[in-house]
């Protein structure tokens, strides 16, 4: 019998339901999919391969949209480079445990994962300056969507005051599609 990891088991799972199926990480550790709260990273990775699950923050559920690829099939390995442990725990210490868009921390009970300032989708990468902390709360219903105007411009404001001026022409051109994403002209 073939064992599957948890982004393997959930696109099995998934592909056996009806489009518009709503459900919750609870509701998936539960039925024994996924092993553990904490894998809203696999939701991320099933989309970076052609799937389509959208989240509705009110009532923190997903729903399937569209399926993708399954394993063994092309397109299966697909997906972003993986953020090391040893820079996600750099990005942890730098950010004090904490959430940078909310506040949230370990202390609150908040579980933190590792977000992009920058989505890889809008071109931006796994460096440090494109990385911060933010809890599952914040980042799982962002993906690559903005924030309120307002609050990007804060964010922005603080990104900026903490960032060091570019040293390089790849730098630069990170730092501009930072700022127009930002003020939404992405």
């Amino acid at each position: 019998m073939v064992q599957y990891g948890d982004k393997a088991r959930l696109a099995v799972y998934l592909n056996d339901q009806q489009i518009g199926f709503v459900f919750t990480l609870q509701q998936l550790f539960n039925d024994g999919v996924v092993s553990s709260l904490n894998n809203s990273r696999r939701l991320r990775e099933l989309r970076e391969i052609g799937w389509i699950i959208d989240y509705d923050k009110k009532t923190r559920t997903y729903v399937l949209k569209r399926r993708g690829a399954l394993p063994g099939e092309e397109g299966w390995n697909a997906g972003r480079q993986q953020i090391s442990a040893t820079v996600r725990r750099f990005i942890l210490e730098r950010d004090h445990y904490s959430c940078a868009v909310c506040g949230a921390s370990v202390d609150d009970g908040a579980i933190l994962t590792i977000g992009h300032i920058l989505p890889v989708a809008l071109g931006g990468t796994n460096d440090e300056h494109n990385l911060r902390a933010e809890c599952t709360t914040c980042n799982e219903p962002v993906r690559d969507m903005l924030f309120d105007i307002d609050d990007q411009h804060a964010l922005l404001e603080e990104e900026l005051q903490e960032y060091q001026l570019p040293q390089s022409k790849e730098e630069l051109i990170k730092l501009q599609k930072l700022i127009s994403f930002r003020l939404g002209k992405l």
